[in-house]
């Protein structure tokens, strides 16, 4: 890996408790609930399917086996940054970004980002590039690994070890089945993270030029073709490395009924499969006896960041708002807090009461001297005598 996404050194953990979820959860073999006709075979080396709205698990996989994560782990990294991240701040590229190994969404040393594009790039295209930002901007790689594993913890993901932000193969760095459905059920609860995962395509800012090339803005149009083509679909992430092979988070409502499909080690039909196993969720699965249980995180969420709506994001508007600092960003650190907005509006009035005295001061002035009134500055004059902003 490039210098920007080296591995964090860190001791592999310690075992997991591998009877979270429930006894069968410790099989190695396949668990399917009694009751209803058996789930599909499909090639997955482990899976998961459970009722995301009850935690209920209704077919399972060697669930708690620890394999290698791929992209699924962005996952993890949405979980943990997106609640702390506003979407509208912004964020200039760099070589680093640029750089990275793997997959890229196309950032531009220099462009200008916001979060929202950011994680935009990161479910649509899986950009390691973007996700290196979203990093840097929480304080640096090693932070980011160091929250992402506090989060499996918070969550009882005890399979998860997170080396890297991006899910590159890295020794250590695993998860499993039964952890990606954790963090898939998680994710259902973060309107932002879904709205993220379902978004078909966005605009993609460009950068400067350079070496004699322009970068204009393009589209970013998702890969995640269990979003693209199965019916109901709320996301979530995909994920593709030479040693992980596929991996795959997916889940789908219909008909009040919420469904979660986690495969890992899986072939290039991943995305069918989880279609398969849906299918038999819906087709009278969800009616299966439990063979384990979704577990409840140690403790609440973090509340989460608000999401830049999906009709708007992306649009040359929300851009310009989102990069364009509101008056309150400019107010001193004692106005901020829940008396904020009133310090700021009684500011804002005595500002006016001042322009308008200094006004009638000068009119006067210039009626006593009998010469024309005193005119306020013309737009055109004001826009031209004050520097634009970069």
């Amino acid at each position: 890996m490039t210098g920007a996404l080296v591995a964090v050194a860190t001791a592999l953990p310690a075992p997991a408790r591998a009877s979270v979820g429930g006894d069968q959860m410790t099989r190695g073999g396949l668990v399917a609930g009694s009751g209803v006709a058996a789930p599909p075979v499909v090639p997955a080396l482990s899976y998961v399917v459970a009722d995301a709205d009850t935690g209920a698990v209704l077919a399972a996989k060697a669930p708690h086996r620890a394999l290698r994560p791929a992209s699924t782990l962005k996952l993890l990294t949405a979980l943990t940054l997106q609640p702390v991240l506003d979407p509208r701040a912004t964020y200039r590229g760099t070589d680093a970004d640029a750089n990275v190994e793997g997959s890229r969404a196309g950032m531009v040393p220099g462009g200008t980002y916001t979060v929202t594009n950011l994680f935009q790039g990161m479910f649509l295209r899986s950009g390691n590039d973007t996700v290196h930002g979203l990093a840097v901007l929480h304080g640096g790689v090693t932070k980011t690994v160091a929250d992402m594993n506090a989060e499996a913890a918070r969550l009882q993901a005890l399979d998860t070890h997170a080396v890297t932000p991006d899910g590159l193969d890295e020794d250590g760095q695993v998860s499993s089945a039964y952890d990606l459905a954790l963090f898939g059920r998680a994710a259902l609860r973060n309107p932002a993270i879904v709205s993220y995962a379902t978004t078909t395509h966005a605009r993609f800012p460009g950068g400067p030029r350079s070496y004699g090339h322009a970068h204009p803005a393009f589209q970013l149009w998702s890969e995640q073709r269990f979003v693209q083509h199965y019916p109901g679909a709320l996301g979530l992430k995909n994920g593709y490395t030479s040693l992980a092979r596929n991996t795959l988070v997916a889940a789908a409502r219909r008909g009040g009924h919420t469904v979660v499909v986690t495969l890992m080690d899986d072939g290039a039909g991943a995305w069918r499969d989880a279609a398969k196993l849906a299918d038999w969720y819906y087709a009278g699965g969800w009616h299966a006896a439990p063979v384990g249980q979704l577990v409840d995180p140690v403790q609440p969420a973090p509340a989460a960041a608000p999401a830049v709506s999906r009709a708007a994001a992306g649009t040359p508007a929300a851009l310009r708002r989102a990069t364009t600092p509101s008056r309150s960003s400019v107010v001193p650190e004692t106005a901020a807090g829940a008396g904020g907005a009133l310090v700021l509006a009684v500011v804002l009035l005595r500002l006016r009461a001042v322009r308008r005295t200094r006004r009638r001061r000068a009119l006067r002035a210039a009626q006593r001297r009998d010469v024309p009134s005193p005119r306020r500055p013309s737009r055109t004059a004001t826009s031209a005598s004050t520097p634009k902003k970069a």
